[in-house]
């Protein structure tokens, strides 16, 4: 049964959707009270300041999302995410906290404006393989909506490549911070190698360091 938990965090206080029963760990554990990936909610944290603007790519049920607004009063918070059921999930929690600074897209990320199917590990793969969804990149975002992004997630299960493809103008951003979940066995998928994802950042001048488990950050 989905659960809205609380949550505070640096003295900011949140609260957002989670299925116990679900087969992502990310909603068991918050449903257990747990703080999701704790080493990149420090390094988000470390580095928002109130008007920030962070872009949420790969938002699941909205950890950081929420964590994000929180912290930035004065900010913007951008958050796609693909799934149906994770989306409405976002809604709910968003009509369900005090925010004024998110902007929720049903969208996934990727070099294009169209349409995919959804994949990875997740259990959008597992449980309903072959959900339609809508495709957009992230420089068109930045440009309708008017964003200077302080920093990009993105946990996007193999599509990292084609995001950053979609977001070339977004890289030039003059302080942007990326922190990137890589996937190596999933990018192969889509017919990409890691060492280009590396290779595109280094011509934008970010050099990596190791964050925790796939997680990079790419700063300059």
């Amino acid at each position: 049964m989905i659960k809205l938990n609380n949550f505070t965090v640096r003295g900011k206080s949140f609260s957002l959707l989670a299925d116990p029963e679900s087969r992502q760990v990310c909603q068991q554990d918050l449903c257990k009270g747990k703080i999701w990936e704790p080493w990149l909610t420090d390094y988000i944290l470390d580095n928002l300041e109130e008007d920030s603007t962070f872009i949420d790519a790969g938002a699941s049920v909205g950890w950081f999302t929420f964590l994000a607004a929180a912290h930035c009063p004065q900010g913007r918070i951008v958050a796609f995410e693909p799934h149906p059921k994770r989306f409405n999930m976002m809604k709910t929690s968003l009509e369900g906290n005090n925010f004024k600074n998110i902007d929720l897209i049903q969208t996934a990320v990727s070099d294009i404006e169209g349409y995919s199917t959804l994949g990875g590990r997740a259990e959008a793969q597992m449980d309903e393989p072959g959900i339609a969804i809508d495709t957009t990149t992230i420089d068109l975002i930045v440009e309708v909506l008017h964003l200077s992004p302080d920093i990009v997630k993105l946990d996007v299960e193999g599509a990292e490549i084609r995001a950053l493809h979609g977001m070339k103008k977004t890289l030039k951003t003059e302080n942007l911070k990326l922190a990137i979940e890589v996937h190596p066995s999933l990018i192969t998928k889509y017919g990409d190698a890691t060492e280009d994802l590396y290779n595109l950042l280094n011509q934008y001048g970010f050099k990596s360091r190791q964050l925790y488990g796939n997680y990079k950050v790419f700063e300059r």
